[in-house]
């Protein structure tokens, strides 16, 4: 058994659905190098881990005596000894200091809970608490184990140190860990509790509480007041526990209570070590009999016309006695019934919209007091929704001829239209057929695809639409749109493109398919450049000009750039505006002009240059002539640029004893410069 002066026993936790664990370190042989997390305040004192082993004196091999435990006030006071603490020799022991703890903390305490014999035997075997599972991990075990113990001499005001050291008749005393600095501690934060749910009948009240994500409290305590008593009482209702997406929740439920009564309770969260958290806000609530309080009767649903929906009609004696009525929906007679709407007692009419029609929906009042009272369910009743009333007909926003067939919008203008019919007639036939059931979308719209391929091009498709609401009531006909179907392969594609330079301009002419075609109105041109060999416009452009008769089978592109190649398709234009899939491709590279070179080149060698003539070429758009030089194995190189208007220079910078070799060309105002002229050398 422990013991010490100021032996008090300490607490137990019930275990009621959930398993209490100590925060506690794994103690090590020797941590007398630094400070150990091994001390912990609380509302009764603080409380003192003294390791995992059970020393019982009796029992030792090293003549351990047990766990000394001193005590300084911050970290530079007089160590003082407080206690001398051992484990129980005797199950008889083990079992009064269960008993103690739990008697000194009722609240905590489940003693039927814990078996004690069968821990006494694991405790004698293994000498450790780490044997005993979780049970080893419960404050109250640990206390009567002998290796928890509680100094309840501490004030409120000062932080206190602890030594543990491991007592020996052999050795000095072993130190184990000196704590961090602790003081009593009254309260600890565990997070916000919020009480988010409360329901109330005649005989018991249910309230949930949850906390801020990952705050988890070792168990909670629940105060209730009846109106007229000065303060709240604890109280011990039933209680369950659960996580839920990292937050803690508990559910309590109170059945000490009695009708006509009104009540508050607020919830407080624990920690281990019985610190209290914030409490949760005060809730009330009256409980109510409804035993004098005649339910609504006289109860009639009908189909609402036409919106839709099903409206409900009651009577009820004394409005007054509550301060809702609130009605619950199922489509199953005996389950799955979901409160839908809280409707004021004055009220003898509800619509319910939320509805599928020709559906059977079930459902039953419950009457609410003023304080969240609810009576008991009442008699089930059931309704229908229709509306034969026929809606009003659609209208064929918009129809476009498409590759395969057609498309069409379609829009209605009553709520409850849940389908739309679509009839067509194909040009020929005297009467429309149906050819679809197309569900209407939120934006109280159809759009409807008809894909039939074997449509010709120049087949005319002709389009109604009947609307059909919920109660399968149609309305008339839409007014008739009619669109021919946009097929590829209908118009026919201009063949042998050929182009040609020809009078400062490209030249198209292509196949004129008109005659065996009758269906093309004209052409259109289109082009794209190739800019240099790997700047390729992705995309052709339709010329300005491009849209011609179809008697008109070639075309002029006058708005080319020299030194560019261009490439050009042509597509047949049928009446509905549709294009035929381009022919073969054209191409054609706009040649840019390029200068004359010089001729007669003449070079003379003299004491300090080289003297270079030629001959200009009679180009009016030449600016200038460059002149070039090089060595065998040595590449041309610019050695002078003459303008127009001259035809020599001279070369200062050639070395004597070399073999150089002189070429000119002519530059032309567009840039573009000649090939060379004649190559002369000469030795400097």
């Amino acid at each position: 058994m422990m013991t010490s002066n100021n032996f008090i026993p300490g607490f137990i936790c019930r275990i009621t659905g959930f398993v209490l664990l100590l925060a506690a370190p794994v103690i090590a042989a020797a941590q007398t190098d630094r400070d150990a997390e091994a001390a912990y305040g609380s509302p009764y004192g603080i409380f003192v881990l003294t390791g995992n082993d059970i020393i019982v004196p009796e029992r030792a091999s090293d003549k351990t005596s047990g766990y000394i435990i001193e005590r300084r006030t911050g970290r530079e006071g007089q160590w003082n000894n407080l206690a001398l603490v051992t484990g129980p020799s005797r199950m008889k022991d083990f079992e009064t200091s269960l008993k103690y703890w739990c008697a000194r903390f009722p609240e905590w305490a489940d003693l039927s809970r814990i078996p004690v014999e069968k821990l006494f035997t694991v405790l004698e075997r293994t000498g450790t608490t780490d044997s005993l599972m979780y049970y080893g991990q419960l404050m109250p075990v640990r206390l009567a184990a002998g290796t928890l113990w509680l100094d309840s001499t501490v004030t409120d005001t000062l932080k206190y140190q602890y030594r543990v050291s491991r007592a020996t008749a052999i050795e000095p005393a072993r130190q184990l860990f000196t704590s961090v600095p602790v003081r009593r501690e009254e309260t600890t934060f565990l997070g916000r509790p919020v009480i988010s749910s409360k329901v109330v009948s005649e005989n018991e009240v249910i309230m949930t509480c949850g906390l801020d994500p990952g705050y988890r409290p070792a168990f909670y305590r629940v105060f209730r007041k009846k109106e007229g008593e000065k303060g709240f009482s604890g109280i011990n209702p039933s209680m369950v526990r659960f996580i839920r997406n990292d937050t803690s929740f508990v559910t309590v439920r109170d059945t000490a209570v009695m009708p006509g009564s009104v009540y508050s309770w607020f919830i407080t969260p624990v920690d281990y070590f019985g610190r209290v958290s914030v409490n949760s806000e005060i809730v009330r609530s009256g409980i109510y009999s409804f035993s004098s309080v005649r339910a609504p009767y006289n109860i009639s649903t009908a189909a609402r016309m036409p919106a839709g929906g099903i409206e409900v009609r009651w009577k009820l004696d004394d409005p007054s006695a509550i301060r809702s009525l609130n009605i619950y929906r199922s489509l199953d007679y005996d389950t799955g019934y979901v409160l839908i709407n809280k409707i004021s007692p004055s009220d003898t009419l509800f619509t319910d919209a939320a509805v599928e029609p020709m559906r059977k929906y079930f459902y039953y009042f419950v009457m609410e007091g003023f304080f969240d009272e609810l009576s008991t369910p009442g008699v089930r009743f059931f309704g229908i929704a229709e509306n034969k009333v026929p809606p009003v007909r659609p209208l064929i926003a918009s129809a476009e001829g498409t590759a395969e067939g057609a498309r069409i919008e379609i829009r209605v203008f009553n709520p409850d239209v849940r389908t739309v019919r679509v009839y067509r007639r194909v040009q020929g036939a005297r009467e429309f057929s149906p050819v679809a059931m197309a569900q209407v979308t939120d934006d109280n719209s159809v759009v409807y695809t008809d894909t039939s391929r074997y449509f010709g091009g120049y087949t005319l498709l002709s389009y109604a639409a009947v609307a059909e609401n919920t109660s399968y009531a149609l309305s008339e006909f839409s007014d008739t749109v009619s669109v021919y179907p946009v097929t590829e392969t209908v118009t026919a594609s201009p063949g042998n493109l050929a182009v040609k330079w020809e009078n400062g301009a490209v030249n198209l002419i292509w196949e004129n398919i008109r005659n065996t075609n009758p269906e093309i109105i004209g052409y259109r041109v289109y082009r794209r450049v190739h800019e240099t060999t790997t700047a390729l416009q992705k995309e052709y452009t339709l010329l300005a000009d491009g849209f011609l008769m179809p008697e008109v089978n070639y075309y002029t592109d006058n708005q080319v750039v020299k030194g560019n190649t261009y490439e050009y398709i042509v597509r047949g234009v049928d009446f509905k505006n549709g294009e035929s899939k381009a022919g073969a491709s054209a191409m054609i590279t706009v040649s840019k002009t390029r200068p004359l070179p010089p001729a007669g080149l003449m070079l003379s060698a003299g004491p300090d240059a080289v003297m270079i003539g030629w001959e200009a070429p009679e180009q009016k758009e030449i600016v200038s002539f460059r002149v070039y030089r090089y060595e065998r194995g040595i590449g041309p190189a610019v050695v002078a640029t003459v303008p127009q208007g001259s035809s020599q220079c001279t070369d200062t910078t050639a070395r004597k004893g070399s073999l150089y070799f002189y070429y000119v060309t002519s530059v032309h105002a567009n840039g573009e410069e000649s090939r060379p002229g004649k190559e002369e050398g000469i030795w400097r």
